[in-house]
């Protein structure tokens, strides 16, 4: 097996930025590392490929850094002597606590799973914006049933970054609705 670790190139941040937003005692403020690679058995062709959700994180990462926004993780200790809880990517400057899921043959489900991960985090972080990462805009049921969890999605599409939920202009990210007007509720 083979795990390269890569730390995300470091942005210069605001005072304050690095403070955890929770309990500093279960909330810690992490670089952001990726295991790049998910490998496989010698056997296999490849050696390895890329999880398709570190692509998509990675992307957006690579965004939000190009706008100057410092990205990290969150650490939560949950209870004591149990492995910490790590999160996807935490933008400290946009109060942003985000979950990427990628693959289109199982939406529901990873819109699901996305919504349960940030309602088990923002436990101990409150106050935060919880936002779902996905790699194209989901079904309207979806999109509903992530604002009815106070959720944000956010999308890739042709080489821009479109949101259900306004963001700052520093960040790059704009409001699909502003960019497609009327389409609200299709299902592409």
């Amino acid at each position: 097996m083979v795990f390269r670790l890569r730390t995300v190139q470091d942005v210069t941040h605001q005072p304050g930025q690095l403070a955890a937003p929770g309990d500093p005692a279960r909330v810690r403020v992490r670089r952001v590392e990726r295991l790049d690679l998910l490998c496989r058995d010698a056997m296999d062709s490849p050696l390895c490929d890329e999880r398709p959700e570190t692509r998509l994180s990675k992307s957006f990462e690579r965004h939000l850094i190009s706008q100057g926004h410092p990205v990290h993780r969150l650490g939560i200790r949950h209870t004591p002597d149990c492995k910490q809880l790590l999160t996807d990517t935490w933008i400290g400057s946009l109060n942003l606590l985000l979950e990427a899921k990628a693959g289109a043959t199982q939406e529901r489900q990873n819109v699901r799973m996305a919504l349960g991960q940030l309602a088990d985090y923002t436990r101990f972080v409150q106050g935060v914006r919880k936002a779902v990462l996905l790699e194209r805009r989901p079904i309207a049921d979806l999109l509903d049933l992530s604002t009815s969890q106070q959720a944000d999605v956010i999308w890739r599409e042709d080489d821009r970054w479109l949101s259900t939920g306004r963001w700052p202009r520093s960040s790059g990210i704009e409001f699909w609705e502003d960019v497609r007007p009327g389409d609200r509720h299709s299902t592409s």
